[in-house]
């Protein structure tokens, strides 16, 4: 692996992942319940799994 000060050594298998690509990007917001209509959507940032716990419990 190339660094900027230097080289560190990998397994050869080894997968790196680049987890600075912004995979949450701001949309407008819009809805969840509108009519017969839900839009998933996250409604809190970095926590989309307990974003469903939290719209379960919402009154309408």
């Amino acid at each position: 692996m190339q660094l900027s000060k230097g080289t560190h050594a990998v397994p050869t298998n080894a997968v790196f992942i680049d987890c600075a690509a912004d995979g949450l990007p701001k949309v407008p917001e819009v809805k969840v319940f509108d009519g017969n209509k839900i839009t998933l959507q996250t409604v809190r940032m970095c926590q989309q799994v307990s974003g469903v716990n939290y719209l379960g419990r919402q009154p309408r």
